[in-house]
């Protein structure tokens, strides 16, 4: 039984990271939605590593403290500090959302397209979050509250001011002035 996840043995052909966003992705994005005033809607996944199944070989045996009755018990489902857990996060949902018609990026793995009303949505993943921009606001809010109606979490609204949208994002602060365009 492994009692740590930072314990667990990695074999030398193991991945156990998740792909992140191409920076230029993210900026590309917000370029795009200032230069047509088209929607942007983003979301976080609430307690995301947890959603993802854990494959039968891969299954960890724990050691249950004696305040939740002891004993061991087998995860099914991956955990915080399991290393292979964003990795294993990651190819959840991208299942999950090929399933729902999104087309994965040949040059980004962490960014999709979705043809919706006539329109492309595009969407970026960040382990937890995900950006939708390209379509209405409506389209993209209610594309973002479908994968978030699925996992569980919140969607983050912009801070608005007048014709301004800012977001936080990936650390940093994007700014949209609808009237201007930039």
């Amino acid at each position: 039984c492994v009692l740590l996840g930072n314990m667990q043995a990695v074999g030398p052909d193991e991945q156990t990271y998740s792909a992140t966003p191409q920076t230029l992705s993210a900026k590309l994005a917000f370029s795009e939605v200032a230069a047509t005033g088209g929607g942007c809607s983003l979301g976080d996944i609430s307690a995301a590593f947890l959603n993802a199944p854990l494959p039968e070989e891969d299954q960890v045996c724990i050691t249950l403290p004696e305040a939740f009755g002891g004993g061991q018990k087998l995860l099914v489902k991956s955990l915080y500090g399991l290393r292979a857990a964003p990795l294993l996060w990651q190819k959840h949902l991208h299942k999950y959302l090929v399933s729902d018609g999104w087309r994965a990026s040949l040059k980004d793995s962490c960014a999709y397209t979705k043809k919706v009303a006539g329109r492309w949505l595009k969407l970026i993943v960040y382990v937890d979050d995900v950006l939708v921009w390209g379509g209405t606001q409506f389209q993209c809010d209610s594309e973002v509250d479908k994968i978030l109606a699925r996992f569980k979490g919140k969607r983050q609204k912009p801070v608005v001011n007048g014709s301004v949208r800012e977001w936080t994002w990936l650390a940093a602060q994007y700014r949209v002035d609808d009237a201007t365009h930039t």
